[in-house]
């Protein structure tokens, strides 16, 4: 059972909770206890130490959210706090992730956003659970092995929306896993009626570090694309929040572009990763090179540039991570760039369910007997 404790000093939300999580409460997954500021909430914590989630307001009497969550940051760091209200300005958003917020919604409360922030921050804890349990049976490197494992296999994306009026596009996706598990990874993210975030980065590193990086990278993206808050603000807080947190030295590579299906324009922006290459439908090859910036997490103050891309139907956006061009077969030679062309011209009339799947099976044929090391990831985008 999670136990939720929730922090608003308007007494409606309690009653709203409990009938939106009635038959969690009712199945005894979810326990709510209710407090109307901040000084009531660290009452409360001292006699139920066993609260894993916080949804507080930013705005109340006594003690604010803003004060109590760099409270909770420092005295309770095992506890997720999720912070809940009307003020969807930049200026708190930032000040909150900052401090420590693992997720951010606004109000009037949607329960469907409500609901889908709940069961990510509900996933991010049983993560941690995998990984203080661990720790109690296991080595060191061992629990970080099965920590980070856990982070990845709950953040792999496997479905994706079918082609349709209302998304006019494909897109698929896959990670083919090495030895080492390492913080490679895509996704996307519905932002408008028409508009469409695709990301794909790594988090450079092993073990606890590196999926805790990605895990906080894919939850600020999720978050900012609820709340349409524009590329680049949204890597600006990705790395204000990693930079500050960033105890390990590790850094997070981004490729983060949005689609809008009215104009079929790309806008993206690209934090030190390999930048992607999209096949036209006339089969040329062309590299997304326009935006270059610095890797997320390693500066404080870095200043980022977007460019776009005209898109038509029937071209392909390929994205993958740096471990593609960085493994070696048994000769010692490298899966070169210009080899990776060459087959992406071939694939020019292909779908991008094909098209990752002709890839990664050349990847396998190309290691031969040797290992993969580290983890792979490749995704497709293609206008319908």
């Amino acid at each position: 059972m999670y136990k939720v404790l929730v922090v608003d000093d308007e007494a409606d939300v309690a009653f709203l909770i409990k009938l939106l999580f009635k038959q969690q409460i009712k199945e005894k997954k979810m326990s709510f206890i209710f407090a109307m500021h901040g000084k009531d909430a660290l009452k409360i914590l001292e006699s139920h130490p066993d609260t894993q989630i916080i949804l507080s307001d930013i705005n109340m009497p006594e003690m604010d959210g803003i004060e109590l969550l760099s409270i909770i940051t420092e005295k309770y760091p095992k506890i997720r706090t999720v912070m809940v209200s009307a003020y969807s300005d930049m200026s708190n958003i930032r000040k909150v992730m900052n401090l420590g917020a693992f997720d951010f919604i606004v109000k009037p409360i949607d329960y469907q956003d409500l609901t889908t922030t709940i069961q990510r921050t509900t996933t991010e804890i049983d993560n941690l659970k995998t990984y203080y349990d661990a720790h109690e049976n296991l080595s060191k490197v061992q629990s970080e092995q099965q920590f980070n494992k856990a982070v990845l296999n709950s953040l792999v994306v496997t479905a994706f929306p079918e082609t349709t009026a209302n998304f006019p596009f494909r897109m698929y996706g896959k990670l083919l896993p090495g030895e080492h598990s390492n913080g490679s990874f895509y996704e996307f993210f519905p932002i408008s009626a028409t508009r469409i975030g695709l990301v794909v980065g790594d988090a450079m590193g092993e073990g606890m570090p590196s999926a805790l990086f990605m895990a906080s990278t894919i939850s600020i993206i999720s978050t900012c694309a609820t709340l349409n808050i524009s590329l680049l603000e949204t890597l600006k807080l990705i790395n204000m929040f990693l930079e500050k947190w960033n105890n390990t030295k590790n850094f997070v590579t981004l490729f983060y572009g949005i689609y809008d299906t009215s104009t079929q324009l790309l806008t993206y922006c690209n934090a030190g990763h390999d930048a992607p290459y999209c096949v036209k439908n006339t089969g040329e090859i062309v590299e997304l090179v326009e935006s270059r910036g610095i890797s997320l997490g390693y500066a404080a103050h870095v200043k980022f540039i977007d460019a776009n891309m005209q898109l038509s139907q029937g071209d392909s956006l390929v994205m993958y991570t740096h471990n593609l061009t960085e493994m070696k077969n048994s000769r010692g030679e490298a899966y070169s760039v210009d080899y990776m062309k060459k087959l992406l011209a071939m694939y020019k009339d292909s779908l991008p369910e094909d098209i990752v799947n002709y890839l990664f099976e050349d990847i396998k044929q190309f290691l031969g007997d040797v290992p993969l090391e580290r983890s792979i990831a490749l995704f497709a985008f293609q206008p319908a």
